[in-house]
């Protein structure tokens, strides 16, 4: 069976490949994504903001595969989703904080001070949301 995955769609080869199997194969390879952008995303945010917001993504498409699949996965997708439910909203605030900086800075009010006012807010919004990145529950799920 060969399964690939291109973003958000996924292509499985032979199509009589029994659906259980592609079920483990998928979700696995989408839980291996958000498990790669997690570690990425908590500790070099600062080099890349993209880290989270694939983190935010990546998580969607493995809550997707679980819910697609879940008549095949027995009994470990409450805990997948659980871990899942605790990286988004982990990284919704740090996303949230970047594409309001990332606004702000693009396209600046006409009053200076409100402007850095507000940039110094969020940044310190986006240093609290941070560190929830950094909490050990959000860092491995058990498959």
């Amino acid at each position: 069976m060969s399964v690939q995955i291109h973003g958000k769609w996924v292509t499985v080869a032979p199509a009589e490949t029994p659906t259980g199997e592609v079920a483990s194969t998928v979700v696995a390879a989408r839980l291996n994504t958000v498990q790669r952008y997690l570690p990425l995303a908590a500790y070099h945010a600062e080099e890349d903001v993209e880290h989270v917001h694939q983190l935010r993504v990546s998580c969607r498409r493995a809550d997707a595969a679980i819910e697609a699949f879940s008549d095949f996965l027995g009994s470990q997708k409450k805990t997948w989703r659980r871990w899942l439910k605790r990286i988004r909203r982990a990284a919704g605030p740090a996303r949230d904080a970047d594409v309001f900086m990332w606004r702000l800075q693009s396209d600046p009010p006409d009053d200076q001070k409100a402007a850095d006012a507000m940039l110094a807010g969020l940044v310190r919004r986006r240093a609290a949301a941070q560190a929830m990145l950094d909490k050990p529950r959000t860092r491995t799920c058990q498959r």
